[in-house]
């Protein structure tokens, strides 16, 4: 409603001021010099004209085009406003993913040092397995060579035993008597018994 009212204000203020154009053009259109007095008349006429439109936009239009103008600036303002929390949300939250990323870098620099230091501690663990690995291996190493060396000299004395006994017997036989022999193995019996 506020609108129509404007816009007919605006329309009978322009065809009043209009109105002082179609009648200077209606007086003929030659290209004779007017008399001053005319032209000071139609001078007059035109102020009284505009006076008469200034009243009369002032008196119907003016509380509309106020309210108007006022509410525009209103709007504006209030425009103006929301910008500017728009703005400042923005630029908080421009802060907020620039804190972010250069936390993002700071943890990625920290994920890679743990990383290292994690690959580090597994190379020192891998290297200390394999160094006890090596350790065990060449102990086992010593302890079976140490093990047959036993089994080979045993097994030596045993031959060596069998051999020299084979021997012995063989010179015994032929040196002894029977009592001699049945002393000997009376000895013999004692000393495992003994052992």
């Amino acid at each position: 409603m506020n609108r129509f009212i404007l816009r007919s204000i605006l329309m009978l203020a322009l065809a009043l001021v209009l109105l002082p154009v179609v009648a200077v053009a209606a007086g003929g259109g030659g290209h004779h010099e007017a008399d001053p007095a005319a032209q000071w008349k139609l001078f007059a006429f035109a102020v009284v004209n505009f006076l008469i439109y200034a009243f009369l936009m002032r008196r119907f239009a003016g509380q509309p085009i106020k309210d108007f103008l006022s509410g525009r600036r209103r709007e504006v303002a209030d425009a103006i406003e929301a910008a500017g929390k728009a703005k400042a949300e923005a630029d908080k939250i421009k802060a907020e993913f620039e804190a972010k990323a250069a936390k993002l870098e700071e943890t990625k620099a920290e994920l890679i040092e743990e990383v290292k230091a994690i690959a580090e501690a597994e190379h020192a663990r891998v290297i200390a397995a394999a160094n006890e690995t090596a350790e065990r291996m060449r102990r086992d190493a010593e302890l079976t060579a140490e093990s047959d060396l036993l089994r080979a000299r045993r097994e030596l004395r045993k031959e060596a035993a069998k051999i020299a006994t084979e021997l012995a017997t063989e010179m015994i036989r032929g040196k002894l008597d029977d009592n001699e022999r049945q002393r000997l193995l009376r000895d013999f019996i004692a000393r495992v018994d003994a052992s």
